[in-house]
């Protein structure tokens, strides 16, 4: 058994729950460990579709021109504080997965920092190590390896519950405390819309403490408003991200039916079971809800018989953070016709509190709690390296595709001016970034039809984004009309299968219908290129097309 010293900080313990200024060896080891299997899992991840949009939009010449984009024709839907991130590593470390992914990874470093901060002070070090580890086991992991907001909303829960704490304790520092829970607040209001759902928790809370404190603190109010404000700036992004909502047909989404209160048990299961479904995955998710109900459970024993005005006020904190998915559910109904468990990731943070709150107050003896914090090591570090084994794998597979056969390579290349049409933006934005033979990779375009998107799929959001994109990303793009019009014959790759030609019909992928439905004159010529996850990992048909006149 690994026995860590995590009762022994640099500058002594924690005792009674007091805040020690001392960094246990366990959470810098805990750290390094998060970080060093988020950055190689993170090296075999390949990137996706809204990774694309914001590499796409991050790399631009200027912080200017992001502001632009964002303001005018967005394929990124988040408002600015994501960017400026992305936008200043992809200027540090260049285009790449790394440089894309980095603020992410930071952010939710930081917010494991925060929550261990934030438990030692009302717990003992021990539960706060325990803490800070466990959403390593949830999908936050995912989140610290992908190029997207939610590791810096993460983040920004992090501070502000911890400068709120501060700031109510009366700690050295609380003027500071203060300034920083504003600016945490504000940058949270503009790094995701949802962002708002700060707000639920942090006036819980606040309102909590003023019940017990039986007055107003002004100073805290003040800085809630001042940070809150901030929400102003998000308008002009909000505005120019309405143009997707109204794609949908007469601007109402297909999936409006999903938002029921089903969505509030769902964000929870899908934050504690990761996407793959594997037997690994479902193994971890059954640990962890063991753990956390077993948590629970000694969590509510332990509150049993306590009068409800001397409940600890970080504690009140962060039950409503885990009840985030019941504030997320009430926003959506007046903003959102879905809500997605992502926009409610930081309900974490609360379940993680409770959990080790819970967790070591059922440990009778120091043996018990040595021996919960070994089994988190152990248990990270496992599921860790498997799922980096799983997506090495994984990984393998989707390049490997890229690898053409010499006949289907030379089909592709016949002509010095052929293009190679594509109408799947996933998979066209995965071929321009991997595809190692330049010469494939300059031919690839993507092709699009608000016309034909509307006709097939009831929707126009592809097309939205790829006029967008033809403004300033700088790729081959090209309307399915002016290529209809060609009088030579066009390469097209089609990932609908089972695809129309066989009877059926199926999903997002349009290309193939509307070929039939122009009869147009079709030869498969064979199959290249394995269409990303979204699109069921089957290989493109090769189809030489020649449009009738």
């Amino acid at each position: 058994m690994l026995h860590l010293p995590v009762c022994q900080g640099v500058r002594g313990a924690t005792v009674g729950g007091s805040a020690s200024s001392g960094i246990p060896l366990s959470a810098v080891l805990l750290l390094l460990l998060t970080g060093s299997l988020s950055l190689v899992w993170s090296h075999f991840r390949l990137l996706f579709r809204d990774e694309f949009y914001e590499m796409w939009t991050d790399r631009v010449s200027s912080l200017g021109e992001v502001i632009a984009i964002q303001r005018t024709h967005p394929v990124s839907l988040d408002p600015l504080a994501y960017h400026v991130l992305g936008h200043a590593s992809i200027r540090i470390f260049g285009a790449n997965t790394f440089a894309l992914r980095l603020p992410a990874l930071l952010g939710v470093l930081l917010m494991q920092g925060c929550l261990f901060v934030f438990v030692r002070r009302i717990s003992s070090e021990r539960a706060a190590v325990f803490a800070m580890g466990f959403p390593a086991l949830t999908y936050v992991m995912g989140y610290s390896m992908e190029g997207r907001p939610y590791g810096l909303l993460l983040a920004c829960f992090g501070v502000t519950m911890v400068c709120w704490q501060t700031a109510a304790r009366g700690e050295t520092g609380r003027t500071l405390a203060l300034v920083t829970l504003s600016l945490a607040l504000a940058v949270a209001l503009n790094t995701h819309y949802f962002g708002v759902l700060l707000l639920g928790p942090l006036c819980v809370a606040e309102l909590f403490r003023t019940f017990q404190r039986k007055r107003l603190d002004v100073a805290m109010l003040t800085s809630l408003a001042a940070g809150s404000m901030a929400i102003i700036l998000v308008l002009p992004f909000m505005k120019a991200a309405k143009a997707y909502h109204q794609a949908y047909t007469g601007g109402v989404s297909p999936v409006v039916s999903l938002l029921s209160p089903k969505a509030i048990v769902w964000c929870y299961i899908w934050t504690f079971a990761n996407h793959s479904g594997s037997g690994l995955d479902r193994a971890i998710f059954a640990v962890v809800a063991i753990v956390v109900c077993f948590s629970l459970w000694g969590y509510a024993r332990r509150l049993r018989g306590k009068a409800i005005a001397s409940y600890e006020p970080g504690e009140v904190f962060l039950i409503a953070l885990a009840g985030l998915p019941f504030f997320g559910y009430v926003v959506a109904l007046v903003t959102s016709p879905v809500l997605e468990p992502r926009f409610v990731i930081a309900l974490v943070i609360g379940i993680a509190g409770l959990t080790a709150l819970g967790l070591f107050s059922l440990c009778s003896n120091e043996r018990r709690e040595k021996l919960a914090v070994n089994a988190l090591f152990v248990l990270i570090a496992f599921t860790g390296i498997a799922h980096i084994g799983l997506e090495r794998n994984a990984r393998r597979e989707m390049l490997d595709s890229l690898k053409l056969q010499p006949e289907i390579r030379a089909a592709l290349l016949a002509g010095p001016n052929q293009r190679i049409y594509i109408q799947d933006l996933e998979t066209f934005a995965f071929l321009m970034f991997y595809e190692s033979d330049s010469e494939v990779r300059s031919r690839i375009a993507l092709v699009y039809s608000e016309e034909q998107e509307v006709k097939w799929n009831q929707e126009s959001v592809i097309s939205i984004a790829a006029l967008y994109l033809h403004d300033f990303a700088h790729l081959s793009i090209a309307p399915y009309e002016q290529v209809a019009a060609l009088p030579e014959e066009q390469i097209f790759i089609d990932f609908a299968q089972p695809s129309i030609r066989m009877g059926k019909q199926r999903g997002l992928n349009w290309i193939g219908l509307a070929l039939v439905a122009d009869h147009t004159s079709t030869q498969l010529l064979g199959h290249a290129f394995l269409a990303m996850v979204r699109s069921g990992g089957v290989m493109g048909d090769v189809l030489s097309v020649t449009f009738r006149r």
